[in-house]
């Protein structure tokens, strides 16, 4: 496990932890994120995986965690900005580290949202989500009038109060940058979600081709299964396998929006991920032989 420092294009220092296995990695994994959580949170499950034999990286998007400033007020930040540069810069880090190994993604919640609005998306090669999908109280059979206030008032008028938006006083998960509390207040109180909305680089969801496997659970508060699927439907021209599972299926009492990365499911979603995640591998790193030896 070594830390590392990657700047981006607008020469901002991202914190950024690099996990190798022992020998040539399979394949490289790039994870993204949840909303409001910070790199650490993945850090078993990464180096379950180094251990495995896959070389991953985390990293924390500007505004949260490591990468945040001293003070978030005054501080300039969208999730357009962690998606256009910051999960553009850990790309271009790992094309240019890892050149013939191929890539993969694990998209947490909104990390797997944004990598359709990430110019070096076509670079990645399949893609996990977990818990990922398009965030608007229409999609909630529960909790609606709750989100809504969220959403719609909530998150944009604490943000322009404090300057940011004060989760950790309200015990809920890292303070957020107040330009991406508004430009998620705007997603989330549209039904079409950042679908809705133009970009300074085109949206390439619809034409992504890689396998996905998505991940979603029954007693997921944050990603009920329609919100789920909403999302997946995006991802039109990618192969898709979606894996909803209640708690009962694992003989556990909850799963919710972040168990997935707990330890204790080390021997059933950890395990039939890595299965997955080495058939493609293994599919993938033929394929590259076969290119080289015809080269």
């Amino acid at each position: 496990m070594k830390d590392l420092q990657i700047t981006t294009s607008d020469n901002f220092s991202l914190a950024v932890t690099s996990f190798s296995p022992e020998s040539a990695p399979k394949a490289v994994i790039l994870i993204n994120s949840a909303m409001g959580v910070v790199q650490q949170y993945y850090r078993k499950f990464a180096l379950f995986l180094a251990n495995e034999g896959y070389q991953v990286y985390t990293y924390d998007y500007r505004g949260i965690g490591e990468s945040r400033p001293k003070s978030l007020r005054g501080f300039e930040a969208t999730i357009q900005d962690w998606a256009i540069l910051d999960l553009e810069a850990m790309i271009q880090h790992i094309k240019a580290n890892h050149e013939e190994t191929p890539l993969f993604t694990i998209g947490h919640s909104v990390g797997g949202q944004v990598l359709g609005l990430t110019p070096s998306a076509k670079k990645v090669e399949a893609m996990m989500l977990v818990a990922s999908q398009v965030g608007n109280w229409k999609y909630w059979d529960e909790g609606r009038v709750r989100l809504k206030f969220f959403w719609k008032y909530l998150l944009p008028s604490l943000a322009r109060v404090f300057g940011y938006f004060p989760a950790k006083k309200m015990k809920m998960f890292e303070d957020l940058p107040k330009g991406v509390a508004l430009e998620w207040s705007k997603w989330g109180s549209n039904p079409d979600y950042l679908f809705a909305f133009d970009f300074e680089v085109p949206k390439q969801h619809h034409e992504l081709t890689f396998p996905i496997l998505a991940w979603s659970f029954s007693d997921d508060g944050y990603a009920p299964i329609r919100a789920v699927k909403n999302l997946l439907g995006r991802y039109k021209q990618a192969k898709v396998t979606h894996r909803h599972l209640s708690p009962q299926d694992l003989n556990v009492s909850k799963i919710d929006h972040f168990g997935f990365f707990r330890e204790k499911f080390k021997d059933s979603l950890w395990q039939e991920s890595l299965q997955w995640l080495g058939g493609l591998s293994e599919k993938l790193n033929v394929k590259n032989e076969k290119l080289k030896t015809s080269s």
